[in-house]
Order: structure tokens, then C-alpha cells, then sequence
């Protein structure tokens, strides 16, 4: 099976950040070598991190659009810092940090939930944003087609 670069979409067009030295060209197709990686023992286990502050109703949204999603070995990790502001889930595959305390910066709260990930590959899922089902697939095949092409020996790199 053949598909198109997530790229070839106007509204993907700044999601693959850091995706490759090259990115992912409009004209090109996804091998299905690639695909065959993915279906390796499930593929790949895709980490989304979410640091979010004082917005219960953009949280919401986001456990909604990452359920939403069509590829199933994910993960998504919530870091709450805001003062007495508590959240919990029973949603499966969500994980959720409360801090009562700030945290100093953006980067911060992303390599706290980077350590705390189980995914190779991880995903920045910011709570104000929009998510279409198939990010997470379309951006681990983008991540495999250049892998194949420029790595030999590559882990946990960002989409």
C-alpha cells in the first residue's frame, strides 16, 4: 500500500517538525518497506506528551483526539503544574502527572514526560492544538521512510 507523506497535506505542513535533514518531499511515497516495518510486532510504540496549565477543557479535547486515532500502540502523557488543580483518567494508554508546583520552563515539563515515556518515537501533543485521526500513523511511517533512508542506527526522535 502506498501513501503520501503527511506533508502533501496543506493543513500538515508544519506538524513534521524534525522528521528528517530532508522532510518529507510532497512528490515522494512511503515504501511499503516501511509499512512492513510498522507491522513488526505492532509497530512502533509512539509517545505523546502533553504538558498542559490551568485548561480543563482543552485536556479534555486532547484525551478525545488521541483517542481518536488510528493507530493503536500509543500513548499519552498528561503533565498538570497548575495549583490546586487535579486531573485523573481511567482512560487506558493515558497517564497523568499532577505537580502542585510550576514548573520553570516549556522544555522542562517536555523532558520530564520524555523520561517518563515508553514509546521510542515521541509526539508533541500540545493541549491548544488540533489532531486529525491518522497523525500518529502518518507521522511513524514519515519517521520509518526516513529512517530507512538516512539511518542505520536511529531512536526516539520527535514528530
Amino acid at each position: 500500500m502506498e501513501r503520501r507523506c503527511p506533508r502533501a497535506n496543506p493543513y500538515w505542513a508544519n506538524d513534521l517538525v524534525g522528521a528528517s535533514p530532508a522532510g518529507c518531499d510532497v512528490s515522494e511515497t512511503i515504501p511499503t518497506e516501511a509499512e512492513g516495518l510498522l507491522a513488526i510486532d505492532g509497530g512502533q510504540v509512539v509517545s505523546c506528551i502533553m504538558p498542559t496549565y490551568g485548561r480543563p477543557d482543552y485536556v479534555l479535547e486532547s484525551v478525545a483526539m488521541f483517542m481518536a486515532q488510528d493507530y493503536s500502540r500509543k500513548e499519552l502523557l498528561i503533565l498538570n503544574d497548575c495549583p490546586n488543580q487535579f486531573f485523573e483518567t481511567a482512560v487506558p494508554n493515558v497517564r497523568i502527572f499532577n505537580s502542585q508546583s510550576r514548573f520553570s520552563s516549556l522544555g522542562e515539563k517536555r523532558n520530564f514526560l520524555i523520561e517518563k515515556a515508553v514509546g521510542d518515537l515521541i509526539a508533541v501533543w500540545d493541549d491548544d492544538d488540533v489532531y486529525l485521526p491518522w497523525r500518529a500513523t502518518m507521522g511513524t511511517l514519515c519517521w520509518l521512510e526516513n529512517m530507512l533512508r538516512f539511518c542505520s542506527n536511529c531512536s526516539r526522535l520527535r514528530f
